[in-house]
């Protein structure tokens, strides 16, 4: 049980770092337009960390996206 739930972490975390590296953003760019340190973002890329719902969001803004993870339309910015 607990390798699947790093291979989630390590999924999620994939998925921003492949977000954030598209809009050719580098990792302190993004720590510092989320708000968040980039030590913390780094251990969420990856998979050491799971990402707050709040830390999702974050990256989501900063990359003018939509929801990245959900993949649900029904949110607000």
């Amino acid at each position: 049980m607990h390798s699947q739930a790093a291979t989630t972490d390590d999924e999620i975390g994939a998925r921003l770092r492949d977000a954030r590296t598209a809009a050719g953003l580098s990792l302190s760019d993004m720590a510092t337009c989320a708000s968040y340190s980039r030590g913390n973002m780094s251990n969420v890329e990856n998979g050491r960390r799971r990402p707050t719902p709040n830390m999702v969001i974050a990256y989501e803004r900063a990359l003018r996206t939509h929801p990245i993870l959900s993949g649900r339309a029904d949110r607000r910015y």
